[in-house]
């Protein structure tokens, strides 16, 4: 039998399952469950509610199902091998789109995902090169070029070494399944698939004829949000094998939630008569901060009115979690409540990540200001405080890190030279297994080497240790090896091939971008956290969705690898590729709202306001709602601006905010003046019994003002104020006396500019001219400028290029042309008619000016050298001179 189970959320489709799976196995029937990865732990819950516990039953994803002997290649190996190919390609000019060396690190992942959706669509690399023939010259055609070539490398590259990639390996499937003998007394099930690409249809084909039963089951119904994409597909591959029966198992949402689903984002749908509802609350919040504290708080207050409740019957939805994580964690913390985070994480965000590309960028930028400092103030890398304080100070040019330490009391008075020698010894040691240019391997044996040198693995232990959170702690225990796995991958992929140390940080940094870790959760009763879009919760009692701007729903930009319009001229041209960014959108779309109607008790939609306290662009789930619910008197569902009186006690259950309710409340009544004394007493009472003493240590109270001391010295400077100053200051008054009080700021390397040769030039005929009268040929004033100019160039603003061939150049050049523009202005003095004669003739600084002529049509300005005193006229022209310098004094 085949049949299509369609019910209108995920908890339902989860219940359908568990119910036909477990008549089959009344019947003896076995069971495999395929869905995909984040539901696997949900459809096993499932199954354990309602059979108990089984063995006749398997969840699995396609992948997990396969198994085969053959070599496999992660995502990540995939995609440094992708970055590798396009690094040959580029060298080998052949590439017309992505040809920048920055391209490789910013779209390798993207190309590779880019090749799976056309090897997923049955596209290969030869399909590509004939849809060329039919493009116009345009800059789709250069874009499939490209693509084609980079898909025909990395085919080669995988063929040659034998190796499936996820794709590839997920082609395997069907065959596999026809061959399991097994399958024909199990029912396949295929769980909650929103698409199917063409690859998969063949796994649907391969079951349809080897299994006993194949059921899908899919969150499917005629209301507006839903794409159906799914379960069409499903029925069409279906109906080649005959008669499949399509059976609708959705009943009725409770409540709200039911009139949520059938209306939301449907404009066409809506309700005559609004209906009055008290489970739907809107907020508006001053921050982020403010507006999680009022989710902690409502779920203390949830949990006080009903015994029955567990931190598990909550959840919190969020367009952007990682916005958000920090506010959360520090509201559920204070209160006291577990929580659990639904991400990925990135192996790249580590730390260790960024200090072992930082060893590679030292080296590729030849030891930069920037990198060293990065390198150095990271964790993994050891205590450098006193270090990066003495390299800001002497040697903050590039090349500077490498150079022995200076001498001098100066410098042994104000630092520990034993901790400055550790920090430079440290930076050597990392890098010094690491060349210019080097096979792959050299490459991987020296970041295992730094691994080694630095006790990485006892540091990432120690980390361990000291992390509370649970989930964290499961992260952290996941690195050395998620680590050692690219390493595996980065030397298997470029071990034998030449490369410079610029491509493989490329490679590498590759590998690291496409790792991620994925958090287990390790409570079993603890708040859900998630994002809006790309989690999948069940029904829960309460539901939070914060941060309700107008990133809900989301809407990806048609700014892929290929767009929308150009997957539309693909398909003219016979190359079928799926899906466009509008398909995806729509599936977004369905994904948040049916998380929006996952509540039984509680909704409470929230968002803050802007950093400047306007109103941000809020979602049209606002509008939606407004449409179909109204208040208890008939009237528009009003968005609180503040807490209700009701939740008053639960924002004072925890010492922290307590406290800070306190401290507020203080301050209205010194500003306002009126009688509190109700809702201190009320306040000091919450604090007894939390135990907190000392309660009026916290006040501190000044008169109801903040006195700001010698404030008229500050800010009012000649009967004006500086507003700005005054911003400052009580934005971060440390930061201010640093800034406008010490005048300290950044310090930062650039390349050496215009302005920085001609400031040498002048510096260097500063040092020349008052010896002009001295020297008697141009040969010898040549030879002193070489001189004094070979000593100017060891200062820092000129010598941090001289660690390159190109910067030595350089420097050897300017030198050269500013001995040049020292003979030139000393043949100038000699030979001027304007000399100082024994009348001691004097002559103004204005009419000298008005002798001196710009020449060569260019834009410099001459400037004065006064023969008399051999010093520049500081307040003549700027002075800039190339290899020809010409001076008419009349």
């Amino acid at each position: 039998m085949n049949a299509v189970l369609k019910a209108y959320t995920l908890s339902e489709c989860m219940d359908v399952m568990a119910e036909y799976a477990a008549a089959y196995e009344a019947n003896g029937d076995k069971n495999l469950i395929f869905c995909e990865d984040r539901l696997t732990l949900v459809a096993e819950k499932a199954l354990l509610r309602r059979t108990g516990g089984t063995f006749l039953s398997s969840v699995s994803t396609f992948a997990r199902f396969l198994k085969t002997d053959a070599r496999t290649i992660s995502k990540q190996g995939s995609v440094m091998a992708v970055g590798e190919v396009m690094t040959r390609l580029q060298r080998e000019n052949a590439l017309q789109c992505f040809t920048t060396a920055a391209g490789i690190g910013n779209y390798a992942k993207c190309i590779y995902e880019t090749l799976a959706q056309l090897s997923a669509s049955e596209v290969t690399p030869d399909v590509l090169k004939e849809s060329l023939a039919l493009l116009p010259d345009d800059t789709l055609k250069k874009k499939v070029h490209d693509l084609a070539l980079i898909y025909e490398g990395y085919s080669d590259f995988l063929r040659e070494n034998a190796f499936l990639d996820e794709s590839r390996y997920l082609s395997l499937l069907p065959d596999c399944l026809k061959k399991t003998e097994t399958l024909k007394d199990t029912n396949v099930f295929f769980l909650c698939f929103n698409s199917f690409t063409a690859q998969a249809t063949k796994v649907i084909r391969a079951a349809l004829e080897g299994a006993k039963n194949v059921i899908g089951v899919f969150c499917a119904g005629e209301e507006e949000i839903y794409a159906n994409r799914g379960v069409k597909t499903f029925i069409k591959v279906c109906e080649e094998y005959g008669k499949t029966r399509v059976l609708d198992k959705g009943t009725p949402l409770d409540g709200e939630a039911e009139i949520l689903r059938k209306g939301l984002f449907d404009p066409e749908r809506r309700s005559r008569v609004k209906v009055p509802t008290k489970q739907i609350e809107l907020f508006e919040a001053e921050d982020k901060t403010a507006e999680t504290e009022y989710v902690a708080a409502k779920i203390r207050r949830a949990m006080s009115e009903n015994e029955g409740l567990r931190y598990r019957d909550f959840a919190v939805l969020t367009p952007d979690v990682a916005a958000y994580l920090l506010p959360l964690k520090k509201a559920l913390k204070e209160y006291d409540i577990p929580y659990f985070v639904d991400e990925k994480k990135s192996l790249k965000q580590h730390p260790l990540s960024r200090f072992l590309l930082d060893c590679f960028r030292i080296v590729h930028q030849r030891f930069s200001p920037s990198v060293t400092q990065s390198l150095a103030q990271n964790y993994f890398f050891g205590e450098s405080d006193s270090y990066r304080n003495y390299l800001l100070k002497y040697a903050n040019y590039r090349g500077g890190a490498k150079r022995a330490i200076k001498t001098g009391e100066k410098i042994e008075t104000a630092y520990d030279i034993a901790a400055l020698e550790s920090g430079r010894e440290r930076v050597l040691l990392a890098t010094e297994n690491i060349k210019a240019r080097g096979h792959g391997r050299d490459y991987c044996f020296a970041v295992r080497k730094i691994l080694e040198d630095f006790d990485v693995k006892n540091r990432l232990e120690k980390l361990e240790e000291d992390v509370d959170d649970l989930a964290q702690k499961g992260y952290l225990a996941q690195i050395y090896r998620a680590l050692e796995k690219v390493l595996e991958e980065a030397e298997l992929l470029t071990g034998d091939k030449e490369m410079t140390v610029a491509e493989f940080e490329a490679v590498l940094q590759d590998g690291l971008n496409a790792t991620e870790i994925s958090l287990i959760p390790l409570k079993a009763d603890a708040v859900f956290i998630g994002d809006v879009t790309d989690s999948r919760i069940e029904k829960v009692h309460t539901l939070f969705a914060v941060g309700m701007t107008d990133a809900v729903p989301r809407n990806g930009s048609d700014t892929a690898i290929v767009s929308d319009k150009e997957i539309a001229r693909l398909a003219e041209v016979k190359t079928l590729l799926e899906p466009t960014v509008a398909e995806v959108n729509l599936r977004n779309r369905e994904s948040a709202c049916l998380n929006l109607c996952t509540f039984l008790g509680k909704l409470h939609v929230s968002y803050p306001l802007s950093a400047d306290g306007s109103e941000p662009a809020v979602s049209e789930v606002f509008r939606y709602i407004d449409r179909l619910f109204c208040n208890e008197n008939g009237g528009k569902v009003v968005r609180l601006k503040k807490r209700v009186a009701e939740d008053f006690p639960y924002q004072c259950s925890a010492a922290s905010p307590a406290i800070r309710q306190l401290l507020i409340a203080k301050r209205e009544y010194e500003a306002k003046r009126e009688d509190t004394r109700l809702q201190y007493s009320s306040l000091y009472s919450a604090l007894d019994k939390l135990s907190v003493q000392e309660k009026d240590d916290y006040l501190a109270e000044r008169g109801g003002q903040v006195c700001v001391e010698r404030g008229e010295e500050l800010f009012f400077r000649g009967g004006k104020i500086s507003p700005t100053a005054l911003e400052g200051y009580f934005a971060c008054p440390f930061r201010h006396f640093v800034e406008r009080g010490l005048k300290l700021k950044d310090r930062e390397e650039t390349a050496v500019m215009a302005v920085d040769s001609g400031n040498f030039i002048h510096e260097l005929l500063e040092k020349t001219a008052p010896k002009a009268a001295e020297i008697a040929t141009e040969e010898e004033m040549r030879d002193h400028a070489l001189t004094l100019g070979a000593e100017l160039l060891q200062k820092s603003v000129y010598a941090m290029g001289q660690d390159t061939a190109s910067g030595v150049y350089f420097s050897e050049k300017l030198l050269k042309e500013g001995a040049e523009v020292a003979v030139a202005a000393y043949r100038q003095i000699k030979n001027s008619a304007f000399k100082v004669e024994a009348t001691e003739k004097t002559v103004s600084t204005e009419e000298f000016h008005g002798k001196v002529d710009r020449v060569d049509g260019t834009d410099e300005f001459v400037r004065v050298i006064d023969y008399k005193t051999g010093k520049i006229d500081d307040s003549a022209s700027s002075y800039y001179t190339g290899r020809k310098l010409q001076m008419q004094l009349y």
